[in-house]
């Protein structure tokens, strides 16, 4: 998602990032997870969960048309406030120079810009 190339543009471009987010306990998930950290992001915070799979989105582009069809397959499980609140991620939210938010997970954003 968003949150992720934002990290990922950063940390290609040498600043420290890390992501705050979910993924299924799957392949997709652990596949994921290992592109980003390959990448240079912390992926330290980016919980598993069992209950859910892994969002994706297929992207179909045809050449001859100049058209694309996105798929979505979402996530059926939100990032939960407690899971990015103090004993979840205790590092200072104010130590990073910037904080982005997704609004997938509206209620866990909230939560965290309370902390920033």
């Amino acid at each position: 998602g968003n949150a992720g190339n934002t990290a990922t543009a950063l940390a290609r471009l040498g600043a420290r990032s890390a992501l705050v987010s979910k993924v299924g306990d799957d392949t997709n998930g652990q596949g994921l997870v290992d592109e980003l950290a390959r990448d240079g992001v912390d992926t330290a915070h980016v919980a598993r969960s069992p209950n859910t799979p892994t969002a994706f989105t297929y992207v179909i582009v045809d050449s001859s048309t100049s058209t694309r069809t996105c798929i979505h397959t979402p996530q059926s499980e939100d990032v939960l406030p407690s899971e990015v609140g103090e004993a979840a991620l205790p590092l200072p939210v104010s130590h990073y120079h910037a904080v982005h938010l997704d609004s997938r997970h509206t209620a866990a954003a909230v939560a965290l810009a309370r902390r920033a």
